[in-house]
């Protein structure tokens, strides 16, 4: 069977797929939470040792960082952003305004390959990056032509 990610592309399932498995979702606390906008207040301080996922439902770059948490086992606090009226508040987490940007033990990260990479490095036992560095190389030439968003 062939997975069809635009017109010009077409990819053997096998080739992508042969390590799916479906995750749950249920350790993202917030998932679904309305987005906070411009005059709302921020979250409470995270707890040491605790993720916080700032994020927006519709974003596909969001989606990637969601779905490397599950997949990872992370439990972690999601808290949506409006984006289109962005709280004050949050430009101290990420300067750009952008999402997503992931907040652990008092430092944040942003871009979703970022924070990919990132949860790999923290939790090297649960990598989901191959360790192999020319199967890691040839997964990031994949990536680079399925990511564009047009």
């Amino acid at each position: 069977a062939l997975l069809h990610f635009r017109p010009s592309v077409a990819v053997f399932q096998t080739k992508i797929l042969r390590n799916f498995r479906m995750v749950p979702i249920s350790s993202l606390a917030g998932i679904d939470s309305r987005s906070l906008k411009n005059g709302d207040a921020a979250p409470k301080e995270l707890q040491a040792g605790h993720f916080r996922l700032y994020s927006m439902r519709f974003c596909p770059f969001s989606k990637r960082a969601l779905i490397y948490l599950a997949k990872k086992g992370i439990k972690a606090e999601i808290i949506n952003i409006n984006l289109k009226e962005k709280p004050e508040w949050y430009f101290a987490k990420n300067s750009d305004g952008a999402v997503p940007t992931l907040e652990y033990d008092g430092k944040v990260v942003s871009e979703s390959t970022v924070i990919s990479q990132f949860l790999d490095d923290l939790m090297p036992e649960t990598s989901i990056l191959p360790k192999d560095p020319y199967e890691r190389a040839q997964q990031r030439i994949l990536f680079g032509k399925l990511s564009p968003v047009r």
